[in-house]
This record gives C-alpha cells, sequence and structure tokens, in this order.
C-alpha cells in the first residue's frame, strides 16, 4: 500500500523534533542577583578613597587645601618697649609657640640673599597651607618684621644697628605666650619649621604629663 508524502512528512518531523532537557530543582543564579554586592563593591572603593582624602588634605598638602599668609607685624605687635613681650590680637590669649621672623621685604632692590631665599618660602603655596593647618591647630603661629620698614624696632631687639652685637638678618625669636623663650636655630625650610613644630608639641606633652 502506498505511503502518502503527509505521512512521511509527519514522521520525519518527529524524528527531529528536539525534546527540551528536564530543569533539576537546583536554582540558576542570573546575573542581576549580583547588583547588591557590586553596590557593596563600590560603597567600598568610594569609602577608601574619601578616607585617603581626607588624610592628604589634613596634612596641609592638598591642593585645595586652604592658605594663610604669614602674617606681618608692626611695633604695635611689641607695646612694651622694655621687655619686648608679643602682643598677638585675638579672641582670647594666645599661650602656645610663636616664631617671630625678622627680615626684609622682597623685592628687586633686596640685597640680603638669606632674606630672599626665606621670603621665597614664606611666600610660597606650600607653606602658606602648612601656616593655615599649625594657626587653626594651635600647634604654631608665625609672624615676620619687616626690618627695612621697621629700623627702631629691630635695633631695639639688637637685630640691627651700627651696633658689633647686631645679629643680622635673618633673625627668628620663638615665643611662648607672650614672652621670648629662645631663638630659632633650625633650617629656614619648610621641613625645618615642620620638625620644629612637632618637636616643640612633643616638649609641652612630655612636660604636662610630668605635672601630673
Amino acid at each position: 500500500m502506498p505511503v502518502s508524502t503527509a505521512a512521511v512528512s509527519s514522521a520525519a518531523a518527529n524524528e527531529l523534533a528536539v525534546t527540551p532537557p528536564a530543569f533539576s530543582g537546583t536554582s540558576h543564579t542570573s546575573p542581576q542577583s549580583d547588583g547588591h554586592t557590586d553596590c557593596y563593591l563600590l560603597l567600598g572603593v568610594v569609602l577608601a578613597i574619601l578616607a585617603l582624602v581626607a588624610a592628604y588634605a589634613s596634612s596641609g598638602d592638598a591642593i585645595w587645601a586652604p592658605k594663610m599668609k604669614v602674617r606681618l607685624l608692626s611695633p604695635k605687635s611689641f607695646p612694651n618697649r622694655l621687655n619686648l613681650n608679643l602682643n598677638l590680637s585675638g579672641p582670647s590669649p594666645y599661650t602656645g609657640n610663636s616664631l617671630i621672623i625678622f627680615t626684609q621685604s622682597i623685592n628687586a632692590t633686596t640685597a640680603c640673599k638669606p632674606c630672599r631665599l626665606l621670603g621665597e618660602t614664606l611666600k610660597s603655596a606650600t607653606f602658606r597651607k602648612r601656616v593655615y593647618a599649625w594657626h587653626h591647630s594651635n600647634l604654631l603661629r608665625i609672624g615676620q618684621v619687616h626690618c627695612d620698614k621697621n629700623p627702631r624696632l629691630c635695633e631695639r631687639f639688637g637685630i640691627t644697628g651700627s651696633q658689633s652685637t647686631a645679629t643680622g638678618l635673618p633673625y627668628i625669636i620663638w615665643y611662648k605666650g607672650s614672652k621670648q623663650a629662645g631663638v630659632y636655630t633650625e633650617n629656614h625650610t619648610l621641613e625645618g619649621f615642620a620638625q620644629w613644630a612637632l618637636l616643640k608639641q612633643e616638649e609641652s606633652l612630655e612636660s604636662s604629663d610630668s605635672e601630673m
């Protein structure tokens, strides 16, 4: 009996049909289910970056860190002609360390080469950032007196003048509160000032611990 063309086509179709595989009870994780993990990882990276930025900014070296110029002082900052005590005006008396730099104003006619080099340091952005950090942490305050503008004041300190005992420029006096405590003899660089400030802070902490 002849087989119809329709029957052959139907049989062939049945043989070629692919039965889909049965799924087991094991659930498969879709790629979207890892979204929460990725968010936590991203958040961790962001927090780590913010922590590094905060630490860098607090050091005073960040590009965006605030700056403060070295304060220019006049004879009004030393009102007592007998003891040359320092008077830094402010809402409350300052009892910490100060360095007062006696130097010359920097211009094209400045003959004092050490004064010129020191002036370049004081005007640098890096130094001004550190001045801001020192000031607002009460670690150190820095002021300067231009002896070419205030010759009589510098003569009172014995820094300039015709006497053979004049110290010459630049000259840096250390004040503790309003009273002279010594002379700064370290390097006239940012590193020198920073190391000196930390040393004085450590000495103050040790002194406080010994008094307890």
